[in-house]
């Protein structure tokens, strides 16, 4: 639409004066519906996402941040509203660009990701115990893509495996004191592994 527009610049008669005009004000509109929708979506989105909130340190994180680069954030969920403690070994894998799917994903931030969460599996077996280990994405409440890595403690009753396993009334919890010694124990056994 751009060449249209330049080669109608040559044009010096008033017919196509008319159509530049037409096609200069049509190009303007859509350059500008396009950026009104980029500012929508990376800006006022990206300002009130809750997850964008904690990368740029706005909002507390339990046991503080586990991993974090240009690319993928990880950390330890926190403490639910009206509860005193958390499921330990709970964590969330992010991105720090605000995409909303793994769709959205470029190669170099789908390969930091998942690097991390084979990072992050390992540790948990070594340091906390795990007998296994679910990933999973929902999506259904937070447009920013993150992904639940939950280890299973042994002795978790089979009715319990999968997205309930945090819902075990035995599963070891914890308050922010547990939940930071599990975040140092992730932390040191990351940078053994660099």
């Amino acid at each position: 639409m751009l060449r249209l527009t330049s080669s109608f610049l040559n044009n010096s008669n008033s017919s196509s004066s008319r159509v530049h005009s037409h096609v200069t004000f049509e190009v303007i509109s859509w350059m500008l519906g396009l950026l009104i929708r980029v500012y929508y979506v990376g800006v006022l989105k990206y300002m009130g996402c809750l997850i964008c909130q904690k990368h740029r340190g706005e909002v507390s994180v339990a046991g503080g941040v586990i991993f974090e680069d240009d690319l993928a954030y990880a950390g330890h969920v926190g403490i639910r509203e009206r509860q005193s403690t958390a499921y330990l070994g709970y964590l969330m894998v992010e991105t720090k660009c605000h995409v909303p799917s793994l769709a959205d994903l470029t190669d170099p931030e789908a390969q930091a990701l998942g690097l991390l969460i084979i990072h992050l599996s390992k540790a948990l077996k070594e340091t906390e115990g795990a007998e296994h280990i679910y990933v999973f994405v929902l999506g259904h409440h937070v447009p920013h893509l993150h992904i639940h890595i939950v280890l299973r403690y042994p002795g978790t009753p089979r009715k319990y495996w999968g997205i309930n396993v945090d819902k075990w009334a035995d599963a070891p919890r914890g308050g922010p004191k547990k939940i930071e010694l599990v975040c140092a124990r992730l932390r040191a056994h990351l940078k053994r592994m660099r």
